[in-house]
């Protein structure tokens, strides 16, 4: 798997980042009969990714590091082609981690902790928090 330095160009006027995190692409052959029509993997399938304020080119499998913009984090586009295995894409949200951490943890302390930590939540300021996207992306390959 490629992790190199993946450079990921900038759009001109982007917002302040809040960090990045890597994000892995893998292609897949597409199987109607495999669990969610996903077969093989395929090395070697060109990819874009872009997004209102970056983009990049890639091959998979790759560990791509993209960055973070907070509450204004936008949607991902991830776009693979290989020649004779097909194409495929997939639009790519992020989350909010920090609500989700917190669900989690309270989920631990049994249904009142919760309920404590969906109250917090949801009092907390959503400007302030965590958004990510999924660390692994999927694109299946279908024939053309």
């Amino acid at each position: 798997m490629d992790v190199g330095n993946n450079l990921v160009r900038a759009q001109p006027k982007t917002p302040p980042t809040h960090g990045d995190t890597p994000v892995v692409i893998r292609a897949y052959k597409f199987d109607a009969e495999a669990p969610g029509n996903r077969g093989e993997e395929i090395a070697g399938a060109n990819c874009n990714v872009t997004s209102v304020h970056f983009s990049a080119a890639v091959r998979t499998p790759v560990s791509l590091t993209v960055p973070l913009y907070g509450i204004s984090t936008p949607t991902l586009t991830v776009m693979c082609a290989k020649p004779g295995m097909g194409s495929g894409s997939l639009v790519v949200s992020p989350f909010n981690k920090t609500t989700t951490d917190m669900i989690s943890a309270g989920s631990s302390a049994g249904l009142a902790g919760l309920l404590l930590m969906g109250v917090i939540a949801a009092a907390s300021d959503p400007s302030q928090h965590q958004y990510v996207y999924p660390i692994q992306i999927w694109i299946t390959l279908k024939p053309q």
